[in-house]
């Protein structure tokens, strides 16, 4: 890999952080203006309550500014087409459930079984292209494990869209939690895709990178505006697409264990409280509002998680190196 193949992302990642800095002020305005602010669940944490109110679909804008960089620095390819698909897709049904919940003024918008079945028909994209196009009919595991068959590759696709989609989505909230805990595995699948000569992902990722470091300053602790579903399902989508176009979905639970984390907690919490009736084992799930009712900070669980973020993306580095092929 030559310097020059990372120097193409320069511009796209300044350009969509430029235009999300300059559009998301206008962007909470008119927000605010028709009143669409984050409804908060009533059995959350009490001192969540107070967020209520505040401008959501913020997602929006860091979005649209790394498809205006994409479309300006990228040469096309038919990848990038998927890719931006499985994004624009994340965003669509997250658009979709956001206005739902602003409609009925409370925290629930689309049916489970609606996001479930929206997701997974997003999830056959990038199988498909990878069956149909790239030919490839196998799923590289740990320990020189192979599944052989391409009904394999769209049960991974499905698999892996989905549940990486949701997982980000429960990871947003609390303030720059999920935006920023994004940016180390990004940074990971940029170089990864830097390495493999897949220039447009690698444009497409350090844009939105510069647009989630654009969309901080202003959702960083307090607040001043949410990403929404709208932003969360695009931001899974983003990574559960550049993870199976690159070829590396199961490094994706790696250098994403933090959203991995999240969900499990969620499922770890239901299952158990179904199966004792009424009994948990965290305070609250997902998990960071466990640790935010344990006493820590909110500053300091977001902190934290992003370190831990970092810290599992420099053991998918470490993995590569050592010639990984998940």
């Amino acid at each position: 890999m030559e310097i020059s193949s990372l120097s193409v992302g320069f511009y796209p990642f300044t350009f969509a952080l430029g235009i999300t800095l300059v559009a998301l002020p206008l962007f909470i305005r008119w927000v605010a203006s028709r009143g669409w602010g984050q409804e908060i669940r009533p059995e959350g944490p009490a001192d969540h309550q107070v967020k209520a109110g505040t401008p959501t679909m913020g997602g929006a804008v860091f979005v649209v500014g790394a498809l205006l960089a994409t479309l300006v620095a990228a040469p096309y390819s038919l990848p990038l087409a998927v890719l931006w698909l499985v994004i624009l897709g994340g965003c669509g049904i997250g658009l979709l459930d956001d206005l739902t919940s602003l409609t009925k003024k409370q925290n629930l918008g689309l049916k489970a079984r609606q996001k479930l079945a929206l997701q997974s028909a997003l999830g056959l994209l990038p199988a498909a292209y990878l069956v149909l196009v790239e030919g490839v009919s196998s799923v590289n595991l740990p320990f020189g494990y192979t599944l052989q068959g391409s009904v394999w590759v769209f049960l991974v696709g499905v698999l892996v869209v989905v549940s990486t989609t949701n997982a980000v989505n429960l990871a947003d909230g609390m303030d720059g939690l999920a935006s920023g805990a994004a940016l180390p595995p990004l940074a990971f699948f940029a170089l990864l895709a830097a390495c493999q000569g897949e220039t447009a992902l690698l444009v497409t990722a350090l844009a939105f990178m510069g647009g989630l470091i654009g969309f901080l300053w202003s959702n960083c602790y307090p607040a001043k505006v949410f990403m929404g579903d709208t932003g969360s399902l695009a931001l899974g989508g983003l990574l559960a697409g550049m993870a199976l176009l690159l070829g590396r979905p199961v490094m994706l639970i790696l250098v994403g264990g933090l959203f991995v984390a999240e969900a499990l907690s969620v499922i770890i919490q239901v299952s158990y409280f179904k199966a004792t009736k009424g009994k948990r084992v965290f305070k609250m799930s997902p998990l960071h509002h466990h640790f935010a009712l344990s006493g820590m900070h909110e500053v300091q669980v977001v902190i934290r998680f992003w370190l831990v973020s970092l810290f599992l993306t420099l053991a998918g580095f470490y993995c590569v190196t050592q010639g990984c092929a998940w």
